[in-house]
């Protein structure tokens, strides 16, 4: 059985998207820019984190011993980060952005 705090936790950036979509779509009725926008901070932050993470297991701590797409490597990733954090919401945000169109 899932647990509530565990399943508040996975879809917290899932809610934070679609929250910042109706804002958004409040302020210049469009669904496809809330989209866009929560798409690119999360896309932004999961490559930012994995940054920080390969940075302290290859990087010997140091930003200057990773080239730009060491954050892209699949051993800095898990599927509560690429899944939870980045598909999800973009794929929520982007539905509701094609059922609205």
């Amino acid at each position: 059985m899932i647990k509530l705090d565990t399943l508040i936790f996975d879809l917290e950036h899932t809610v934070i998207s679609l929250v910042l979509q109706i804002i958004l779509f409040c302020l210049f009725s469009s669904w496809w820019i809330g989209a866009i926008l929560a798409s690119g901070i999360f896309i932004g932050r999961e490559y930012a984190q994995a940054e920080y993470r390969w940075i302290a297991q290859y990087g010997k701590g140091l930003r200057e011993n990773m080239r730009w797409d060491d954050p892209l490597d699949p051993k800095v990733w898990n599927f509560h980060n690429f899944f939870w954090n980045m598909v999800l919401p973009i794929i929520c945000v982007f539905t509701v952005a094609i059922l609205n169109f």
